[in-house]
């Protein structure tokens, strides 16, 4: 009966091994370097001299991790908006910046800030150059390791506003879809 116990205790120490590691280590380690690539479209408004104006908005993102808790982030998007003159204005941005994130459990609340260029073309207008600085806010859920879906806000404040057909700051509500690979 002893060599049983001893042969039972043997056999099973690896997975009580296992079983006293985090639940899925791989992965902890791995999500400092996790790359994030996704879409995101949505509702935009935009603060022209004349109003706020209703418009759309998409775009991409590209984000890595660098630890546990923050992602340097990449997009682009594009908005477009239909002037009272019986013109559109259409923005488009580039931005770079970092974003803090929760993403222990499946929901992924997360938090950012990002700066950089935006091309403004106004038909029948002046086309200009501006600054944008935009903090996002948002919430994400995991259907899988890979994939997620979630909504964002953000707020872009133009910094240069150079002629009075381009707007001051503009609204986004986004629904957005990402896949997460690790490399």
């Amino acid at each position: 009966m002893r060599r049983l116990v001893l042969i039972v205790a043997t056999l099973s120490w690896p997975s009580a091994a296992r079983a006293a590691q985090p639940i899925d280590e791989r992965a902890t380690i791995q999500a400092e370097r996790q790359w994030h690539a996704g879409i995101d479209f949505g509702y935009a408004l935009g603060s022209f001299t004349v109003g706020g104006l209703n418009g759309f908005a998409g775009g991409l993102h590209l984000a890595y991790g660098v630890s546990d808790a923050f992602n340097l982030r990449l997009h682009a998007d594009m908005s477009a908006f239909d002037l009272p003159e019986a013109t559109g204005a259409f923005l488009y941005y580039a931005g770079f910046g970092a974003e803090y994130l929760i993403d222990v459990l499946e929901w992924v609340p997360y938090v950012g800030l990002v700066t950089g260029p935006v091309y403004i073309a106004v038909q029948n207008g002046d086309d200009a150059w501006d600054v944008g600085i935009e903090p996002i806010i948002g919430l994400g859920y995991r259907l899988s390791p890979q994939f997620t879906v979630g909504a964002e806000a953000r707020f872009r404040q133009l910094l240069l506003r150079r002629n009075e057909s381009v707007p001051s700051a503009e609204i986004f509500a986004l629904a957005r879809f990402e896949y997460t690979w690790t490399w």
